[in-house]
Order: structure tokens, then sequence, then C-alpha cells
């Protein structure tokens, strides 16, 4: 598998935050989005073989989450690995624009539905896919993403109530946008806080 880095830590955003958390960050990604907080994963790879990253997870007893990048890129092996330990719990963090895996009852899927802002795309197929136990993520640069956020919640129905607005890498800030979220009508709406980047700043990739 072609891997940027795996590291232990808290998990920093999403409902299971501030969790202990077993890190695997693939490389590569199929978008480029300009807010990108992690676009070392596009050039810093190493090649791991499944082996050595089963017995990794073998050795941890913290929830696994496959991030990237775009995990989804290498979703055979990631599916394998994850079928292989049926009892341990896994997060898989993807951008949405690859079709998820719904019957993985150990996993919680966390989608980046992606806003204009993001120059990115989106398969609507992944919101029929989900389960109330995954979430979804919208970052938000602008007043123009959060209208575009508004619209879309209210045409398409989430199986889940876990929403997440997270602010765009330097580009809104949380007193802005929390202030926002404070006065939207739309149900189930939550402001999203990297926590990780609070506690050890923005340059730290870990």
């Amino acid at each position: 598998m072609d891997i940027c880095e795996i590291f232990t830590s808290i998990q920093g955003e999403g409902p299971n935050i501030g969790k202990p958390t077993l890190f695997i960050r693939l490389s590569g990604c199929n978008l480029n989005c300009p807010y990108c907080d992690t676009k070392y994963c596009f050039t810093e790879s190493k090649r791991i073989e499944k082996k050595k990253i089963i017995d990794i997870i073998k050795n941890s007893d913290k929830m696994i989450c496959f991030t990237g990048g775009e995990p989804l890129l290498q979703k055979n092996e990631v599916y394998e690995i994850v079928t292989f330990f049926s009892k341990k719990e896994f997060e898989i963090q993807t951008n949405g624009t690859i079709a998820i895996n719904n019957k993985l009852k150990n996993v919680i899927w966390a989608i980046d539905i992606k806003t204009p802002s993001s120059k990115g795309f989106f398969n609507k197929d992944n919101l029929k896919l989900l389960s109330e136990n995954d979430w979804v993520n919208f970052v938000i640069a602008d007043d123009s993403d959060l209208d575009w956020v508004y619209l879309f919640l209210s045409e398409n129905k989430l199986n889940t109530d876990k929403i997440y607005l997270t602010p765009a890498y330097r580009a809104m800030n949380y007193s802005d946008l929390a202030e926002k979220i404070v006065d939207c009508k739309i149900k189930n709406v939550r402001l999203g806080i990297q926590i990780h980047k609070l506690i050890w700043g923005e340059e730290r990739k870990r």
C-alpha cells in the first residue's frame, strides 16, 4: 500500500473527537482542493506491505482511522484489512467522490461533501448509503458555500443527523462560522472543530 504516514494521536474532528486513534494516512488524492491542509500526502509516500500494516493494527488497542489524501483510491486493500479485523472499530475519511461500501458493519464513514469553493465534485449515490452512525462534513470558505450547503440540505435527505460545518483552512475563522450556525434554521447542523490544530498548531502534521 502507498502510505504517507502512520501515527497515534487523538481524533481531531467529528463525533469521535478527542478519542485516542491510530491514523493510517494513505498517499494520493483525486482532487486538489485549494484549502487542503494535507497536500504533503500527494508527494510523501512509501510502499508498505499490507501484512506489516495488519501487524501494526494488531498491536494497537486504539480506534483505527484510514484517511488521506483519498483512502478509497486503494479501497481493495483497505476493505481487506477492515474485513480481516471484523471486531475492531474503524473510521474511513473520504472525499465522497468514490462509492462507499455500507456493508462493512465495523466502519464509521466520514464523508466530506464538497462545497463550490473546493472546485471538487461529489458522488451523490453515497447519500443513500449513509447510516445513522456515519457523519458528513462541509468545509466552508465563504458565505456562498454556506448558502449552497443550506440549499443542499433542504433538497437532499441524509440518513444521518451528524452534520458538521468546518471553516476552510485559513479562509474562515471559527467565531464567524459559529455565529452563522447559531442563526441557521436547519436542524442538526454542528460546528466542526479540528482540535488537533488548536492543540498543536496548524503546521504540525500529527
